[in-house]
């Protein structure tokens, strides 16, 4: 079952887009966006199951230079999807939701 959670990120000061590229590269990530608000970064990520979602966060994302912290909210349901993800995480033009 594939696991798809929004991830909230507080950056260190200065340290925002060496974040924001190092989580565009990682290939669990989906999309990564700089917001205004109470976080810095708000990124969507895709796991195979809770396990490799946990490991994802606790082993890569909270040990990242420049991270502060992280908050998850894991999806329960998508009742729309505007951009479709391919099997391997990233947007893709096919047509459908995973």
């Amino acid at each position: 079952m594939t696991v798809r959670a929004i991830l909230h990120f507080f950056v260190e000061p200065g340290k925002l887009e060496d974040v924001g590229e190092a989580l565009a590269k990682m290939p669990e990530i989906i999309d990564v966006y700089e917001v205004t608000g109470e976080y810095d970064l708000i990124a969507t990520a895709k796991a195979n199951d809770l396990h490799k979602l946990r490991s994802l966060i606790s082993e890569r994302l909270m040990k990242m230079h420049g991270v502060k912290a992280v908050t998850t909210s894991v999806v329960l349901h998508s009742p729309s999807c505007s951009t479709p993800v391919s099997s391997t995480g990233r947007r893709s033009s096919s047509n459908g939701c995973p």
